[in-house]
């Protein structure tokens, strides 16, 4: 088992039973206690759980994804408004392709309206939303679905993706940090969008500001993969320097902009 894969697992038994050892986590994957103390350290550093004595504990903010409907209406406005945005770099004519999320789903609403392009998607929301619109060809990614995110991730996602060549991916993540990149909770939803990137020519990171600086569980890619940031007006202007000088380029969303314009 890979230490990543393992360290999810970690996780995911402590959302059941909110406190481990480090004696149970060794009988459990039949790996030595170092190797478990190091799993937990490295867990710890990523501010997803906290090391006691003996073991750990879960920290609240080290779930390992809030559910759709948990991030519906957080940020809603900035959401609407980057969504606004990164319609604007969609042409007649481009094959795009929406991650799952709640900004992308906001983004699938302004493309409702377009004619002759095509939208691919591993969301099954967003896929239900384009698939009534006549003047758009909506291709949905197979396999396994995640019930918080509505994603389709796994093997047979990732197979398709691999044949598949896209002008634009709009791409979402749960943290943007200028050192450990973009990153998300779930280590198969990582592996999905990684083959995303490689599907693209142009990537653009749709995410709010409150997801920059940053980072989660399972590390996505390194800020040179990204194209373009398209966040909202709360961006720390020391953060949107740092990002600039690492070669993204950032566009902010207006602030009071109408969303259903």
């Amino acid at each position: 088992m890979f230490a990543e894969e393992r360290k999810t697992q970690i996780l995911a038994l402590l959302r059941k039973q909110e406190r481990v050892s480090v004696q149970e986590l060794t009988r459990h994957f039949c790996v030595s206690e170092s190797t478990i103390r190091r799993d937990l350290q490295e867990l710890e550093d990523e501010g997803l759980l906290k090391r006691t004595h003996g073991g750990a504990i879960l920290l609240e903010k080290g779930r390992i994804e809030p559910s759709y409907r948990e991030k519906e209406t957080v940020q809603e406005v900035e959401k609407a408004a980057i969504a606004k945005l990164a319609a604007e770099f969609v042409q007649t004519g481009d094959t795009v392709l929406l991650d799952a999320g709640t900004t992308t789903t906001h983004l699938a609403e302004q493309l409702r309206s377009r004619s002759n392009i095509t939208v691919v998607t591993n969301a099954y929301n967003i896929a239900s939303l384009l698939s009534t619109e006549r003047e758009i060809d909506v291709v949905l990614i197979g396999g396994a679905v995640k019930y918080n995110t509505l994603a389709a991730v796994g093997p047979y996602a990732e197979l398709v993706l691999k044949q598949m060549n896209v002008d634009k991916l709009f791409l979402g993540a749960n943290g943007v940090d200028t050192v450990r990149g973009i990153t998300t909770p779930d280590v198969l939803e990582a592996r999905t969008k990684q083959d995303m990137i490689r599907s693209a020519r142009e990537v653009f990171l749709l995410a709010d500001s409150s997801k920059l600086g940053r980072s989660t569980f399972a590390h996505v890619c390194s800020l040179d993969a990204i194209d373009r940031l398209i966040t909202d007006w709360g961006i720390d202007e020391r953060v949107k320097q740092e990002l600039t000088e690492q070669g993204v380029e950032v566009r902010v969303a207006v602030e009071g902009d109408d969303p259903s314009g």
